[in-house]
């Protein structure tokens, strides 16, 4: 999945620059629908992605570490941002685990696990 996402984020850079399609003005829809799975706004990213190529090393260039190395956060931002949603993830993790493996013959090893086929897209 991480790799799924990480070529989702190539995929809208791509589009940006005008590289996924032809006719100029399908790049940025492309890259929108690429956006979408990532909650990311291609958008957005032209915006702070345009200023690096235009100030790079400078005041407005939001693309290099510089400007992101260091991020600090307060702990009811960890609690929110980190914690419980990473609660949440467990459980449906236990819940999945248990469904896949806890409800088939657990004495032989062919029984004891389900298959679970994935849609078209899911598995592309």
């Amino acid at each position: 999945m991480g790799l799924a996402m990480n070529t989702l984020g190539i995929l809208i850079h791509d589009g940006l620059h005008g590289l996924l399609a032809k006719p100029k003005p399908m790049n940025h829809v492309w890259s929108a629908l690429c956006g979408l799975p990532l909650l990311v706004s291609a958008s957005a990213y032209r915006k702070t992605h345009t200023d690096h190529h235009f100030e790079f090393g400078r005041a407005m260039d939001y693309g290099t570490y510089r400007y992101w190395l260091v991020q600090t956060f307060s702990a009811e931002q960890l609690i929110t941002l980190w914690l419980a949603p990473s609660l949440v993830m467990m459980a449906l993790t236990n819940v999945r685990g248990l469904a896949s493996h806890a409800l088939g013959d657990l004495e032989d090893i062919y029984l004891s696990s389900r298959t679970v086929q994935s849609n078209p897209q899911v598995r592309y």
